[in-house]
């Protein structure tokens, strides 16, 4: 519905002689106010040199030629709202197009433009924690949902295999074998290194325990391919629990490739021909300050080393040399003071600040009965992304994951999220889709079929029956206002609305009755439920199953 009016405002506005694609609708908090709401005649008041009201006015007579079709009543609210109270034959008419029509939920924001997300891109040196799986659950529904909305979505996972703690992480595992194979156990400890019993498990692999077999010192040919040997068996563990997670990428890049393929140094040079490096106390800068920066940051240091800075740069160019016109990074919260530095990079390299968007990842807290959880004997100091999708299925995981905004603190209780009521939410919304499927299989076993030719549009759907009519309309909206914020926990907040309305629908009411025309009127209300429903769903990743 809300598409219908966003055309007939813009045609509206076009006979006034103002060319305005940016109208703003929105559903009033209190229904009282009307279904549907905008603010426009306020924002265009300049443009049309009058006051907002009788802007307002002049704007509703000219919708007025839409009003006995579309409109039970337009009216204008405080300083120049239009509230509009949408006519129920409308309403019935758009309710059979969401049964009828396959790609009623999609809509071509996008228009093919090129966006790369990358997401997760946890450092191989350890277990995926709920930090990582929160990002990915956010990473993968915001490309689903953009894919949706028309644009050319690829997902990617930048692999951090070079630096220091790749080192680091082949000296855990030589020490871990030496202490726990050659029963050394006095061999030191890296002072800094990982110390979760996932080092243990790979030192005890066949792979090393055959390229470490009579070793007793860690020499830089035998650290450099047990290095390589354990960034692959953590990277090939986080892939597994990626894949199970229902998370997949288009491309997987590796930070060691880019200065394998001179990608670093290219940059750098690039940059400096921009006139944008600079020489101070024997190192090169990078003129960060140029492009909002608080200060200029070293790429390569006095020692002749590139910073970890240096490389980012080289990545993040290759992503523009690809033909991205948009870029979204997804983030750790304690990674907000690189936004300013990679953000002047692109600004450098040609890319308008508002194409490069960081969404950063606030932490989950993971509790049982109310009680914080220990931290994991594996991971050594966190709780593994692994162990709480096993307990608790891959499914509610990634709901619970987007409950809330990306950047707020989640807490998640192991306890209630096995629960099978509404304290569950992914479980309360998934009993929607399941409820539906079971009316439907009842219906189809005393002969009755959903008839899409009934006359829905005559029948007097009840109040409640609105409510959820109106609701299940006002999906696309929602599913445009995520699109467009970058914000797909608004998916998730909807369906728990939905089912909220639902459930208690369908305790009061009988979809299947003796009379004909409810049974079919209640059956078609379900299905459009039950098809938004499942479509929320498969935005978030999240299945719909037919029986709970």
């Amino acid at each position: 519905m809300e598409r219908i009016l966003r055309d007939i405002m813009t045609l509206t506005l076009k006979d006034m002689g103002i060319d305005d694609t940016t109208i703003d609708i929105e559903v009033p908090r209190d229904e009282g106010y009307g279904d549907l709401s905008t603010p426009i005649a306020m924002r265009l008041a300049k443009k049309l040199k009058k006051p907002p009201k009788a802007s307002a006015l002049d704007l509703i007579s000219k919708l007025k030629t839409y009003q006995d079709d579309l409109f039970d009543n337009i009216e204008i609210a405080g300083n120049g709202f239009i509230n509009f109270r949408l006519s129920k034959t409308a309403l019935t008419k758009e309710l059979l197009k969401i049964i009828t029509n396959d790609d009623y939920f999609k809509e071509d924001i996008g228009k093919g433009k090129k966006v790369q997300i990358e997401f997760v891109s946890a450092n191989p040196t350890g277990p995926l924690h709920l930090g990582h799986g929160r990002g990915a659950a956010v990473g993968m529904a915001l490309s689903n949902i953009l894919t949706e909305a028309g644009y050319d979505v690829q997902k990617e996972y930048y692999i951090n295999d070079a630096g220091r703690q790749i080192s680091l992480l082949g000296e855990s595992v030589f020490a871990r074998y030496r202490q726990n194979v050659c029963n050394d156990i006095d061999y030191p400890f890296p002072e800094d290194g990982y110390k979760g019993d996932y080092i243990i498990e790979i030192a005890k692999t066949d792979e090393v325990k055959r390229l470490l077999d009579g070793c007793n010192n860690l020499t830089p040919q035998i650290h450099e391919t047990l290095n390589r040997l354990s960034c692959e068996m953590m990277l090939n563990d986080i892939k597994k629990d990626l894949s199970d997670f229902g998370i997949s990428f288009d491309n997987w890049q590796s930070e060691k490739m880019l200065y394998e393929k001179g990608m670093v140094q290219n940059a750098i040079q690039h940059l400096s021909q921009k006139g944008y490096i600079y020489e101070k106390d024997g190192a090169r800068w990078f003129k960060s300050t140029a492009f909002g920066d608080d200060k200029d940051r070293v790429v390569i240091k006095q020692d002749g080393e590139y910073t970890y800075f240096a490389s980012d740069i080289a990545y993040h160019k290759l992503k523009l040399d690809k033909g991205y016109e948009e870029i979204v990074d997804i983030w750790g919260a304690d990674h907000h003071g690189y936004i300013n530095r990679v953000s002047a990079v692109l600004q450098a390299l040609g890319l308008k600040s508002e194409a490069f968007k960081v969404l950063l990842i606030q932490m989950v807290t993971l509790l049982r009965g109310g009680k914080p959880v220990s931290m994991s004997k594996r991971s050594g100091d966190f709780i593994t992304l692994r162990e709480v999708m096993d307990e608790i299925t891959p499914d509610t995981t990634k709901f619970l994951f987007l409950t809330r905004r990306h950047d707020t603190p989640l807490e998640i209780d192991i306890e209630k999220a096995k629960m099978q009521s509404s304290e569950n939410p992914v479980y309360y919304v998934q009993y929607v889709h399941a409820r539906i499927c079971s009316i439907f299989e009842k219906a189809s076993s005393t002969g009755i079929n959903l008839d899409t030719s009934s006359d829905v549009i005559s029948y007097n759907y009840t109040d409640d029956e609105m409510r959820l009519i109106k609701k299940v309309l006002f999906y696309p909206m929602t599913l445009r206002g995520a699109v467009l914020s970058r914000e797909p926990h608004r998916i998730a907040f909807y369906l728990q609305e939905l089912a909220g309305l639902f459930h208690p629908y369908y305790h009061t009411e009988r979809v299947i009755t003796d009379d004909k025309d409810t049974t079919h009127a209640r059956l078609i209300l379900c299905e459009a439920i039950k098809k938004t429903v499942s479509h929320g769903l498969k935005m978030l990743g999240v299945s719909a199953p037919q029986k709970m």
